[in-house]
């Protein structure tokens, strides 16, 4: 697939959050654009202080090429820039009817509860979770669902990701570390190549299999994809990049 992400490597710290079973009335959104048509893709992305990457994320999420209803949830960890005002402004924005956004409140800040908000709202019946420092080729979204769909086992897909530096003497850094498998791990999906794997950094799969494994793990303040990629394989759910 020509589908790629591509991943900042600026160094941030994720805020904190409330089990997914007990997700019910607590963060309600801030902030609904129009919702003419039901969406069939969902795209959740935890954001915190993005001011310098919203913009590029949104557009990279709305110019996908996938002719499907697509929302895109922005679930804020009580930003103190002027990420919400960004967000606030882009949802005033015209956009096509198949392209939704809703920005929705995470007051616990920390990213697994963003993550079962996410799934909590979400009403595609796929569920893409991808990140704030990311872009995406057009056809990423499209191809994974295409994937997911056909086969004939059950799966999440992702496609292969380039770890990209800012210029600075730090990111240089952290991208040669991230992108060794000394550095991060020949199971990183940053090092990993196509085929059936551990890890998936962006995937895409059918919402209901994530609401059945339970939603992500709260007291796992950091890699809490990666503890759910895991349950997903011990579910039965194949992790596949293409």
């Amino acid at each position: 697939m020509s589908g790629r992400a591509h991943r900042s490597s600026r160094a941030s710290t994720c805020p904190s959050p409330v089990s997914f079973d007990r997700l019910v009335a607590e963060t309600p959104p801030v902030d609904v654009s129009p919702r003419p048509v039901v969406p069939v893709v969902s795209v959740i992305v935890a954001v915190f202080n993005e001011e310098r990457h919203i913009d590029e994320l949104v557009r990279s999420v709305m110019e996908q090429d996938i002719e499907e209803p697509l929302e895109l949830l922005l679930i804020d960890g009580m930003s103190t820039d002027s990420t919400r005002d960004r967000i606030r402004a882009i949802l005033q924005a015209e956009r096509p009817a198949n392209r939704q956004i809703r920005l929705l409140e995470n007051p616990q800040k920390r990213v697994p509860y963003a993550f079962n908000i996410g799934l909590r709202e979400a009403v595609g019946e796929y569920f893409c979770l991808f990140g704030a420092h990311a872009s995406f080729d057009p056809n990423y979204v499209r191809v994974c669902v295409e994937l997911v769909r056909s086969s004939e086992s059950r799966a999440a897909y992702g496609g292969l990701i380039r770890t990209l530096s800012d210029g600075t003497t730090e990111a240089n850094l952290t991208v040669d570390v991230l992108t060794n498998p000394f550095g991060s791990s020949r199971a990183s999906f940053r090092t990993q190549g196509s085929g059936t794997v551990d890890n998936i950094g962006f995937p895409v799969l059918r919402t209901a299999e994530l609401r059945n494994a339970g939603g992500y793990d709260e007291r796992l303040f950091r890699n809490g994809d990666n503890e759910m990629n895991r349950r997903l394989i011990s579910r039965g759910v194949e992790l596949r990049i293409t």
